[in-house]
């Protein structure tokens, strides 16, 4: 070894050992501020009026976190619809039925808003977006984020949706070709098509991740997307620790790299609606769309915010309408009555789904959308809302007679939103009973939404319905919020994955591999087997 290298080898080991003892240093002094702050934290003022899960937990698996939340909620929260665990020296109060979800819901959005857990974990990974604020920024967010996804400008976006949906197809029919047997591997294709609708609609990218993965923000995006969930149930928000905190997961980095790039996008966008303006030509982007909404405001929103509100989209909108995709097909494979009554609504309504307008898309085909209503009633992709009370939120008294019930200040407050809706000792009021055979709300029931068109027939098979959404406003069930605070991508999603399904079934009679005996939701193989249409036709 040179001199040049043996100084710039000893230089690299002091710098590295420099780093770790500063680290440990500020991470000691952090701490210690934190737990000197930590001794004026408000308790439970009434705490006793609600079961109380025993024992003091150090640690969950963040695998199983869901799972262990459900199981007290049936041990501890049929009586009251409330519990109380303490986890990582942090009380929590879980409501897990609706009538109490409801009743928290009236304190939104200023006496209980999104934790102080949540709001930080957006922020550290740059989603600085409508979903984590509050107050006068989340109405300033609203008035550019909501307009942009309305379903005036849903039209736009339908094209993009379209386009990765037939390569879906094409590249199904490719592998199940080659495969022999006629099996895919489909889960990571599904959220492959999540990520590609985004990336086209929101900033006009073809990322293409379907049939190539080298788009590094597109992996950027799912990388930040799993550090942050680490980082929402991790010990201790390590990502606060000055200076170095942010790149102890690797996180900093990623963050920094997606900045540049929506950066970059933002600056193309603004460059190319100057030169467009001449001609005429439509936004056809969620980037531009919000741009243009920015640019009449009389109160614009700076750079970093606009990088938020993308970075938030894509994040939620990926994940959710991919876990939901991935529920769909595990559920229609194993129902082939219900598969072909799907595709059949499309051929009886003429439905012509590559020539399709939005008002046809949403309007002609009952069937579907009652059957993603209820999957992402039953299988919501975010079956858990966090919250935080910030201020003393009183409940009344839980039973006749006790004391009032207060959930104190500064307590962080968790809300089982799916399992409230499929609770079968106190089912919600404001879900309908199913319609054949009065299927209760703690069923999956496809046609739980639907109305006869003719009160005397069924509405399974051929026969003519219409379908009844609830309101957000109702409560009938939170898979995209409730009330103002209801997800404005709701649309959008319910599009995306209307268009994909549709697609999917119209190409192919699916099944799952060897019946369903080695099926896995999230390893899932599908059989798959061109579509033959003679007989839908005769």
């Amino acid at each position: 070894m040179t001199a040049p290298q043996l100084n710039k080898s000893v230089a690299l080991v002091v710098g590295t050992a420099a780093t770790l003892v500063a680290s440990i240093l500020v991470a000691q002094f952090w701490q210690r501020t934190r737990r000197r702050r930590s001794k004026n934290k408000p308790k439970l003022s009434s705490s006793t009026c609600w079961p109380i899960v025993p024992g003091h937990r150090m640690f969950v698996r963040l695998s199983s976190l869901f799972d262990q939340i459900h199981e007290w909620a049936e041990e501890y929260g049929n009586d009251s619809g409330l519990f109380e665990f303490r986890l990582l020296g942090i009380n929590y109060v879980v409501a897990c039925r609706q009538d109490r979800i409801l009743q928290l819901m009236q304190f939104r959005p200023n006496k209980l808003q999104r934790s102080a857990r949540v709001r930080s974990v957006a922020n550290s990974i740059g989603a600085r977006g409508l979903f984590s604020s509050e107050g006068d920024q989340w109405k300033a967010d609203r008035r550019l984020v909501v307009p942009a996804l309305n379903r005036k400008n849903l039209r736009a976006y339908m094209k993009s949706m379209k386009v990765v949906s037939q390569r879906l197809v094409a590249k199904w029919s490719r592998l199940s070709s080659l495969s022999g047997k006629n099996v895919v591997g489909v889960n990571h294709d599904l959220y492959s098509h999540s990520v590609d609708v985004l990336s086209l609609a929101v900033y006009g990218k073809d990322a293409n991740t379907l049939e190539r993965l080298s788009d590094q923000t597109s992996k950027d995006v799912v990388a930040i997307l799993d550090i942050g969930i680490i980082r929402m149930f991790s010990p201790i928000p390590y990502w606060e620790i000055p200076l170095v905190g942010p790149y102890l997961d690797g996180g900093g980095w990623i963050k920094a790299r997606l900045i540049r790039a929506l950066d970059d996008m933002i600056t193309r966008q603004c460059r190319n609606s100057a030169e467009e303006e001449d001609d005429g030509d439509d936004d056809t982007t969620f980037l531009a769309k919000i741009l243009a909404l920015n640019q009449q405001s009389n109160n614009r929103m700076p750079r970093e915010r606009l990088i938020g509100q993308l970075l938030t989209l894509f994040l939620g909108g990926s994940d959710s309408v991919g876990t939901l995709l991935c529920t769909a097909f595990w559920v229609l494979a194993a129902d082939q009555e219900l598969q072909q009554e799907l595709v059949e609504e499309q051929f009886n309504n003429q439905f012509d789904l590559e020539h399709a307008k939005m008002e046809c898309i949403m309007e002609k085909i009952p069937r579907m959308r009652s059957f993603f209503m209820e999957l992402s009633r039953c299988y919501s992709p975010s079956p858990l809302i966090f919250l935080g009370a910030n201020e003393d939120l009183n409940l009344g008294p839980l039973v006749v007679g006790a004391d009032d019930a207060v959930v104190a200040k500064g307590t962080e407050v968790i809300l089982m939103s799916q399992a409230a809706s499929l609770h079968a000792v106190a089912p919600p009021t404001q879900i309908p009973l199913g319609p054949e055979r009065g299927e209760p709300p703690s069923q999956f029931c496809p046609h739980r939404w639907l109305i006869a068109a003719n009160k005397e027939e069924p509405v399974s098979g051929s026969s003519k319905v219409c379908v009844h959404l609830p309101s957000l406003k109702s409560g009938a069930h939170m898979s995209f919020g409730y009330g103002q605070r209801a997800c404005p991508g709701k649309d959008f999603a319910e599009l995306e994955f209307i268009t994909c399904v549709s697609h999917v079934l119209l190409a192919f009679d699916m099944s799952l591999l060897d019946n369903g005996n080695n099926a896995a939701l999230h390893q899932m193989q599908l059989t798959l087997h061109k579509r033959s249409h003679d007989s839908l036709n005769s």
